[in-house]
């Protein structure tokens, strides 16, 4: 299926508590010198500053090796290691602890090599950097839709609001047993891509699928912090020339607003007949609290604070959303990590939690 058309960002800035801001557009697309020239131009940094880092840990940050950076660095909190850089606070919270921060672990709790990694493959080895195309529709619309219709023409049949319970050896395959409509599935072969519970709760209620030492490493899994998504549709437009999307360091418990109506021809559309503005809110690795109202309270408090156009505006419409379902990356816990493969030559497993040997999130 044709995708909707794409639109690429000018900018993906961080915005910091008293006014600070980075920006990520206009840098080389090679390292090092992508990392060098963000750290020339910023304002949190001082020449003396820059000489007072210590190299090694710097080099190592910028020359990510799987097998070397898991093996010295799996054991480190991501915390501990931006300890070790000796960057300003300022500095580190602006260009570093919001990488740490922007896949859902909390930076004490989260393997520094995971951190290195995934700074390696949003930053610093990816040419392009944090700039990065946008659809213009909904991905419901724009891939998941037109893919299941594709699908569906090649005779694939999907499932939906199905649950499955539990999976039983056949003598050519499996039966996967399911709740709703539809109780079983027999089928040649499985792929688990499903959330840490969802495996745990498949594993072990299948003792067809008993493995001791597979299962121990499933066992070993576990979920990080919740997240949480709110979107807004208000009666007050954005100021000129904001940015569909922008990051936060050191705002409370949020860590991105994203202006649908910048880029996003559903939202654009309700703008032009209405007015106002479509905004959504994110915070990552919310700590201390699960309360509604507070984690809302909290989030809009900081968000008028650098957007203060906003400052009384109504809300007419809302959606919230508390999740906890995105893999911890805890120190120490890559070796005991499932891979794609399993005990069972038919049976697979994708999912964020996957160990993998290339830097990818």
């Amino acid at each position: 299926p044709e995708l909707s058309r794409l639109t690429r960002l000018e900018d993906y800035p961080i915005f910091g508590p008293n006014g600070r801001q980075e920006s990520f557009s206009n840098l080389p697309n090679q390292t090092p010198m992508n990392l060098m020239t963000l750290v020339k131009r910023t304002s949190t940094m001082s020449l003396l500053d820059v000489l007072r880092v210590p190299t090694w840990p710097t080099l190592e940050m910028l020359s990510y090796d799987a097998e070397r950076t898991f093996r010295e660095y799996d054991g480190t909190s991501a915390g501990e290691f931006l300890d070790s850089l000796q960057f300003p606070p300022e500095a580190r919270q602006m260009l570093f602890d919001v990488f740490a921060h922007s896949f859902f672990n909390p930076q004490y709790g989260m393997s520094a090599a995971e951190m290195m990694k995934l700074f390696h493959f949003y930053f610093t080895g990816n040419p392009e950097g944090l700039i990065f195309d946008v659809l213009d529709k909904p991905f419901s619309e724009a891939v998941w839709e037109p893919m299941q219709e594709y699908l569906e023409a090649k005779d694939v049949r999907f499932c939906m609001e199905t649950r499955v319970t539990r999976m039983k050896r056949r003598k050519d395959g499996w039966r996967v047993h399911c709740s709703g409509a539809r109780k079983w599935i027999d089928c040649d072969a499985v792929v688990l891509a499903v959330t840490v519970d969802g495996l745990k709760s498949i594993v072990e209620t299948s003792p067809a699928l008993a493995d001791e030492s597979w299962q121990q490493q499933i066992a070993s899994l576990d979920v990080t912090l919740p997240f949480a998504v709110w979107r807004l549709w208000l009666d007050t437009p954005s100021a000129p020339n904001r940015e569909a999307f922008v990051g936060t360091a050191g705002l409370g418990l949020l860590d991105n607003i994203s202006l649908y109506h910048l880029f996003q021809d559903e939202s654009r559309e309700y703008v032009e007949r209405h007015g106002g503005s479509v905004v959504e809110l994110h915070g990552y690795a919310v700590q201390g609290t699960t309360d509604e109202e507070t984690i809302k309270n909290d989030l809009w408090r900081h968000f008028i604070e650098v957007y203060p156009e906003y400052n009384g505006a109504e809300i007419r419409e809302e959606r919230f959303r508390l999740d906890q379902d995105c893999p911890a990356f805890s120190p120490g816990a890559y070796a005991s990590r499932p891979g794609v493969t399993t005990p069972h030559v038919d049976v697979t497993l994708a999912g964020d939690f996957v160990r993998l040997e290339q830097p990818v999130a």
